[in-house]
């Protein structure tokens, strides 16, 4: 949640509409009027570092409270709050599609190129980030990783069989 509500103040802050946040079992979606690259690229960045900074945020409260993770239960929450706001949002910004990562990429590029040029160097990129992503789910028997990094991979190939030939 507060993922997405990074990219909602983001939208919010730079003048662009926002209509619904969707929460889903895999995290959420921020609908909002289409923008600038510029304006998208901070957008894109915003959620991920919402959540970094609560990481952080928690970290420095651990630190500074020792109490709180010498309970079980407060050691768990510590360590929860860190794996979803630290690792889900850096693994967030690995570029591919859909994640933050490839939209924050396809934008930057759309900064200095056409925009069809900047989707097919971050499909191709992210189909072959997610292929690894693949080959390591399988070999470690991730299987949450093996469905996360497919359903990207396959994403960026539709991606690149839906762009116009050059």
């Amino acid at each position: 949640l507060v993922h997405e509500l990074g990219h909602a103040l983001a939208a919010r802050a730079l003048k662009v509409r926002v209509g619904t946040i969707t929460i889903h079992g895999l995290g959420g979606q921020v609908e909002h009027a289409r923008t600038t690259p510029g304006r998208q690229l901070a957008i894109s960045l915003a959620g991920p570092g919402a959540g970094l900074t609560l990481g952080m945020l928690t970290l420095g409260v651990a630190a500074a409270i020792p109490a709180v993770t010498q309970s079980d239960v407060g050691s768990s929450i510590v360590a929860d709050l860190l794996f979803v706001n630290i690792v889900w949002s850096v693994f967030n910004l690995l570029p591919l599609f859909p994640l933050d990562g490839g939209n924050a990429l396809r934008s930057g590029l759309a900064l200095f190129t056409r925009e069809v040029d900047a989707w097919r160097v971050t499909a191709g990129v992210g189909l072959l980030i997610g292929a690894g992503l693949v080959f390591l789910g399988w070999t470690s028997n991730e299987i949450f990783l093996l469905y996360i990094a497919g359903s990207a991979t396959v994403t960026n190939w539709r991606i690149l069989q839906e762009l116009p030939a050059r």
